[in-house]
C-alpha cells in the first residue's frame, strides 16, 4: 500500500456503489486496510 509520508492515519477504501443524483455523487466504500501511528491510537482496556 501505497501511503503519504506525512499522514499519521492511512485508510486504504474500495468503492462498492455509487450514487449519482442532480450535481452530487456518493460513493459507498468499504475499508480495506488501516495504519495508524502508534502515537495517535487510543487504547481502551
Amino acid at each position: 500500500m501505497q501511503m503519504i509520508a506525512s499522514s499519521p492515519l492511512v485508510m486504504e477504501c474500495r468503492v462498492d456503489d455509487v450514487y449519482e443524483t442532480e450535481g452530487f455523487e456518493s460513493f459507498i466504500c468499504k475499508i480495506d486496510h488501516t495504519y495508524a501511528e502508534e502515537n495517535i491510537v487510543i487504547y481502551v482496556l
